[in-house]
């Protein structure tokens, strides 16, 4: 029997074959684009909630009796368990100090990696218990909720409200272990909070809140009318504001102080800016009394009062009172717990 096909046949299968190719090969695409849909749908959802460019190298825990002490990680990893202890605030890596807290969940987040929080280490409460790194998904609130405010400047367990985390020991010195201890002893902190991700939607409200590049802070300083009151000692400070500090400068680089007279100083220090305005309101500062030859008491100096504004303002409108003697070769802090 003869089975040979017609050529009108063999081409009518070809077709079909050359349909059913085309057919499977839309359907592996098809399914290679679900598949990376899905990887895209899984890396977001599984982003943390601030994601690391939306804050700064310049995120701290900082100490408000000695500003120039952080929080820091003990070593550079992101490793749970990661002890925490006081150190130094300058230096690298920067990403061991890069701390901010969450007010919307009561959380410390590491900066470079959101996902990591500060933990305590155990159970219940105990004067003494370690504060380490932790995954913020991980543990109970009991472990890593806090509450932070300025005004109080005490990182608060929010479900132990009595105990505080804070220095071991008094000593503000490096490698002084950062631990779980009684509020009433505890010392105060500024610390960073979140920041807005430059990148996410802003809407079509256009960034009028912000500082000129040209703006510069303007101190009003006030010496007492005390007779000695006056001094031509270097006096170097360092001015913390609810969301920078000055760094530390000197306050009087060419001028002595006179009793009774105001000095206005423009140091040349650039206000933050950018699209979240930054204040002037003076909440602690640091300022120490290098003494103008030696370190004699007849340095002292009486100030009264020191009041922040910026270069474009005319009218500073909130002094601080301080009516403090600061005498040669000492260091005084105002509104530092």
């Amino acid at each position: 029997m003869n089975t040979m096909k017609s050529p009108t046949t063999q081409t009518n299968v070809k077709n079909n074959q050359t349909s059913a190719d085309k057919r499977m090969d839309q359907y592996r695409g098809l399914l290679r684009a679900s598949a990376l849909c899905a990887l895209i749908a899984g890396a977001l959802l599984s982003f943390p909630l601030h994601s690391a460019n939306a804050q700064t190298t310049l995120d701290r825990i900082r100490l408000n009796r000695d500003i120039g002490k952080c929080w820091n990680k003990k070593d550079p990893s992101m490793d749970n368990g990661n002890i925490i202890h006081l150190w130094d605030c300058e230096g690298p890596p920067t990403s061991n100090r890069t701390f901010f807290y969450d007010p919307s969940t009561g959380y410390i987040r590491n900066s470079v990696n959101p996902s990591k929080c500060i933990h305590k280490k155990s159970a219940g409460w105990r004067v003494g218990d370690t504060v380490h790194l932790w995954d913020c998904a991980a543990g109970q609130d009991e472990f890593k909720v806090f509450d932070y405010n300025d005004n109080d400047g005490r990182v608060r367990f929010r479900f132990g409200p009595e105990f505080c985390a804070g220095m071991q020991g008094p000593n503000r010195i490096n490698g002084n272990p950062i631990v779980v201890k009684q509020c009433k002893s505890a010392e105060s902190y500024t610390i960073a909070g979140p920041k807005s991700d430059s990148t996410s939607d802003q809407g079509s409200v256009p960034c009028s809140d912000t500082r000129l590049p040209s703006e510069t802070l303007v101190l009003e300083v006030k010496t007492g009318n005390l007779q000695g009151a006056g001094s031509s000692a270097i006096m170097k400070i360092r001015i913390i504001f609810n969301d920078w500090d000055t760094k530390v400068f000197e306050l009087n680089t060419y001028r002595s102080f006179y009793a009774d007279r105001m000095d206005v100083i423009r140091t040349g220090i650039e206000i933050p800016g950018e699209c979240n305005r930054k204040g002037t309101n003076i909440k602690s500062m640091v300022i120490e009394n290098k003494g103008s030859s030696g370190i004699f008491s007849s340095d002292a100096w009486f100030l009264e009062s020191i009041c922040a504004r910026s270069s474009t303002e005319s009218f500073c409108g909130h002094p601080v009172a301080v009516n403090s003697w600061i005498y040669g070769g000492e260091r005084f802090a105002w509104g530092v717990k």
